[in-house]
């Protein structure tokens, strides 16, 4: 699995095929050649897969859905020995490798290899997420990495939604423009990845200071850039949904120099700059609130001010901050007329998170 220092993104489809070829076609080009896969539908079902790819150094994330198929590898299409993890989402499927058959339901995996053969069904639509990943890099960071093989990964394991969650990443192409990023990234999964399995000792222990640290963090900032408009934001409430303390929440931010009140401030303000200057000013009707010129402050539209989670009151030059106030106030500082949606002058400071 070479995929040099670049992501690779592709999408398969067998909607690219006409109806009366295209078993045969998806067969051959995506299945033997791709896919190392034999695919059948099952009977009476018409064969229909919608598949995403993304390949990084090493590794490779696939999200597919797929009607009733029966898939078999076969000795004559092993041509290495990377494991697999298969993430079950929706619908069922059955497996069969290394002398195991498991049934999965919603929410279930099982860790399969390409290295053995093996065959899976789907006697309904299923909906799958699979982590192809090097053996060399996964193996020795794993307790009784052969056994586990064809068995069903724990799903009470903490780890497995962790790793689940931080897998959307590979979708990110900004994100992974950065080659240094990109290897990163692929660090923090086979972290996360020996957690799903077992890791061992020293490899938890890794994996607590760099997979975890950067899936949590990921996790906070995308709860926050959702949430960054509830009044009840606060530290007491993100590491509440997180599941860990408000203490370990703080040393994550600490350890990429800024602090959460400092990004949820980040956030808010950013909105507010987008609003404000997303459309010209235009009259509010009576159910919107008219705003009210006070002096040469401003009055925000109640979106906006839950959105800074302020009310409109007045400040002096002194008490705002004047590298906030660059950054935030509009080219021009003079009040517009007492109709219009926002009258903005001087930036208002919002009440920090607790």
């Amino acid at each position: 699995m070479d995929t040099g220092d670049e992501l690779i993104a592709l999408e398969l489809s067998s909607s690219a095929f006409a109806d009366r070829e295209r078993t045969e076609a998806f067969h051959q080009i995506y299945g033997r050649e791709i896919l190392k896969l034999e695919i059948e539908p099952l009977p009476d079902t018409a064969l229909q897969i919608d598949m995403k790819l993304r390949a990084l150094p090493g590794m490779s994330v696939a999200a597919a859905t797929a009607s009733p198929i029966f898939c078999r590898h076969t000795e004559a299409m092993i041509d290495n020995d990377d494991p697999v993890l298969v993430f079950n989402l929706d619908g069922t499927a059955i497996h069969n490798q290394n002398g195991h058959e498991t049934c999965l339901g919603p929410g279930e995996a099982v860790l399969t290899t390409n290295g053995l053969p093996g065959t899976a069904t789907n006697p309904t639509t299923r909906r799958v997420v699979t982590w192809r990943i090097s053996r060399a890099l996964i193996a020795p960071l794993v307790r009784n990495f052969d056994d586990a093989i064809g068995r069903p990964l724990d799903r009470g394991n903490p780890a497995l939604s962790l790793f689940l969650d931080y897998l959307g990443i590979v979708n990110e192409r900004q994100t992974l423009a950065n080659a240094a990023m990109r290897r990163a990234v692929v660090n923090h999964m086979i972290d996360l990845g020996a957690l799903v399995l077992g890791a061992t000792p020293d490899a938890v222990e890794l994996a607590n200071m760099r997979g975890v640290a950067a899936a949590r963090m990921r996790s906070i900032k995308t709860h926050i850039r959702a949430q960054f408009g509830n009044p009840g934001l606060s530290l007491d409430s993100v590491a509440a949904k997180q599941g860990i303390s408000k203490s370990y929440v703080r040393r994550l931010f600490e350890a990429e120099g800024t602090s959460f009140t400092e990004f949820v401030l980040n956030q808010r303000l950013a909105s507010a700059y987008k609003m404000l200057t997303a459309k010209p000013c235009r009259p509010l009707d009576q159910r919107n609130r008219t705003p009210v010129r006070v002096q040469r402050h401003l009055v925000l539209q109640p979106q906006l001010s839950a959105c800074l989670r302020c009310v409109p009151v007045r400040y002096s030059h002194a008490q705002v901050s004047r590298r906030r106030a660059d950054d935030l106030t509009v080219a021009n500082e003079k009040a517009p007329p007492s109709g219009s949606a926002f009258c903005l002058s001087r930036m208002v400071r919002a009440a920090q998170p607790e």
